[in-house]
């Protein structure tokens, strides 16, 4: 497992911790206070007794949204969407040009260097860049 998805799986679990523990031991004091609440922890104290009171319907549909977007990737349809979709995403726009041209120009280069014609090369060139739209 990549430290990307340990990390954000570690920060998904202390979230349903805080959600479902810590938070509603203050919502009793919330109540007793009697004051108005913002809207934002109006929407926290919500989110916190759905998700306890539904929480395998919750967890079903989490894991099924992950599994349908597991397959769709695998999909070219899949292929095609996440490329155009880094491609479109303003942070990840410039990363990815960048990751695309620096792939294409290295790839190209020791291509040619090794005496393989333009014509030659670039189909190859093309399948190395990792996004199916670039």
């Amino acid at each position: 497992m990549s430290k990307f998805k340990y990390k954000a799986i570690s920060n998904d679990g202390k979230r349903i911790v805080i959600m479902t523990f810590v938070l509603p031991t203050f919502t009793g004091i919330f109540e007793e206070s009697g004051t108005a609440l913002p809207w934002s922890t109006r929407f926290l104290i919500g989110m916190s007794n759905a998700f306890r009171n539904h929480f395998i319907m919750i967890a079903i549909a989490i894991a099924g949204i992950g599994i349908a977007i597991k397959y769709f990737t695998k999909t070219e349809r899949g292929r095609v969407f996440t490329s155009s979709l880094k491609l479109k995403l303003p942070i990840l726009k410039k990363l990815n040009q960048k990751i695309i041209v620096s792939r294409f120009t290295r790839t190209l280069s020791t291509l040619l260097s090794s005496g393989i014609t333009l014509a030659q090369a670039l189909p190859i060139v093309s399948s190395s860049l990792g996004n199916r739209i670039a």
